[in-house]
């Protein structure tokens, strides 16, 4: 089950292409993941919140060993400029909700854990006590942080986020119909 899940993830969720791994969707559709998914079209939004960094942070919950096979370390590094700047983009709801949670252990699987670590512990801990901890403790978080493998990817994966575009404030309603 849980391999049909990774692959599932990898094909319909989780939107990149490279030498190793072909998108499901057309260049058309230009984010890194899916946040509603129909039998003729995928969109990047969720029902809950209009947040981009909603639509990326549900596509990582949650942090579990699970995650290494789940997130593929070039899609991690293509997602993780999008996600900071959408998690900036929200300001206090993205922190006050624990999508920063998220944001530290993506960065963790970028390769940079000692980033993460110190934006983990910049979280206000009441933030892991309340429904917007997501689950996870501090703990939790830093056991996360402190197990990613090390990585090494270079290429258009490793752009700098000045090269990368997001969508501002909220998500965008950016959609493939496959209807036709």
């Amino acid at each position: 089950l849980t391999a049909t899940e990774i692959s599932a993830t990898n094909r319909y969720w989780h939107v990149w292409s490279s030498e190793t791994h072909n998108s499901t969707y057309p260049s058309a559709y230009q984010q890194p993941v899916v946040g509603m998914l129909y039998d003729t079209m995928a969109s990047f939004q969720t029902w809950f919140a209009p947040w981009a960094v909603v639509s990326y942070g549900i596509q990582l919950l949650p942090l579990t060993p699970v995650t290494e096979l789940r997130d593929d370390p070039e899609w991690a590094a293509i997602l993780y400029p999008r996600y900071k700047d959408a998690c900036e983009t929200a300001g206090d709801f993205c922190i006050e909700n624990g999508w920063s949670i998220l944001q530290a252990g993506l960065q963790a699987e970028t390769g940079d854990k000692s980033g993460a670590l110190k934006e983990a512990l910049a979280i206000p801990p009441l933030v892991f006590e309340t429904q917007g901890g997501m689950g996870n403790s501090l703990t939790n978080t830093i056991w996360f942080i402190a197990t990613r493998k090390k990585v090494s990817i270079e290429g258009p994966a490793t752009t700098s986020t000045s090269n990368i575009h997001t969508n501002g404030t909220k998500a965008s309603t950016s959609t493939i119909n496959n209807s036709s």
